[in-house]
């Protein structure tokens, strides 16, 4: 099976970076965030047309901090769901069926994993399926992460296996091969601190306007 090369950034992209991305072979996907406290991460729909002017798909992540236990709760879960969901509808104009990803951007434990980031991700489910149904969701984060909510628990369709491999269960679901995409080192495109990413199949749940 081929693979093939994208990018992920906290920064804005312009029609120069996109350019040298595609030059450098990370010319299929954009990885961009949705965010209700950090304007200066958050995908606007401008950029979202431009990347796809440029034959990039983007996909689409939500993360304010997701860095600790704490922001892993059922109240969470319901709030971030509620507005990446209604984000993506109502300003992005994202397209039905495509995914909106979830990070879990630090290393929890298994209890951790089975009580508050299983609560978040199935507060999230339901609140997709209450306003419609119409995104898919993905999971970015350990190898443990993405086995158990995507794979076990069937609450992502989708997993993002992130760049740090120590982090438990990582080197394991690298090497099973059920993760969709697979954060792999840190880069930089035309001056841009960005991250280099490889994905297994054309389903992963980008998308383009």
């Amino acid at each position: 099976m081929a693979i093939v090369k994208g990018f992920d950034t906290y920064a804005p992209v312009t029609r120069e970076t996109l350019c040298c991305a595609n030059s450098n072979g990370y010319g299929k996907f954009v990885g961009r965030y949705y965010t209700a406290t950090i304007p200066g991460k958050l995908l606007k729909l401008d950029e979202a047309k431009l990347i796809s002017s440029c034959s990039f798909k983007v996909v689409s992540v939500y993360q304010d901090g997701n860095d600790s236990q704490g922001c892993f709760t059922k109240e969470w879960g319901e709030k971030d769901g509620k507005w990446a969901y209604n984000y993506a509808k109502d300003t992005i104009g994202q397209p039905s069926g495509s995914a909106i990803y979830f990070g879990v951007d630090f290393d929890p434990l298994d209890p951790v994993v089975k009580g508050g980031v299983t609560d978040y991700f199935t507060a999230v489910k339901n609140t997709f399926q209450q306003l419609g149904g119409k995104y898919k969701i993905g999971v970015y984060g350990s190898g443990l992460v993405c086995s158990y909510i995507k794979d076990t628990k069937k609450l992502a369709d989708y997993s993002w296996l992130s760049m740090s491999k120590g982090w438990q269960g990582s080197q394991n679901y690298l090497n099973g091969n059920t993760w969709d995409i697979n954060q792999m080192s840190k880069v930089v495109i035309n001056g841009i601190n960005c991250d280099s990413n490889d994905y297994r199949s054309e389903d992963f749940g980008g998308w383009w306007l």
